[in-house]
């Protein structure tokens, strides 16, 4: 089983892969955290990263690129691989992603949307 934290949870996407992950005998959704957390989440959901305190194995990103350089310090910190989807990335963002792959895994997309 990979347990799995989805970061912009709350999003069109987010919503998307946290459904996605629930019919997946597979994955456990371990973790939601969006800042628009409202309590009718199916997984343990945290307002900011800092609040989870539930275990994960991989972390999937569909958030805003403004959040980007907190949550790549985070992944780091947690050493935990990176799916990063979020679109919108400075060039000095997309360096930082570039260099947090020499520490952790990461997968990067430009586009995960369906169609």
């Amino acid at each position: 089983m990979i347990r799995i934290l989805v970061y912009g949870a709350k999003g069109t996407m987010g919503k998307i892969i946290t459904n996605e992950i629930e019919s997946h005998p597979d994955f456990i959704l371990s973790a939601c955290v969006s800042k628009h957390i409202d309590g009718d989440e199916s997984c343990s959901a945290f307002a900011d990263l800092d609040s989870v305190n539930v275990e994960y194995d991989v972390v999937i990103d569909f958030s805003h690129f403004s959040l980007t350089d907190d949550l790549i310090d985070f992944c780091i910190k947690k050493n935990k691989p990176l799916v990063l989807a979020t679109t919108g990335l400075s060039e000095e963002q997309e360096q930082k992603v570039l260099k947090a792959s020499d520490t952790i895994p990461v997968f990067r997309s430009k586009n995960l949307s369906i169609g």
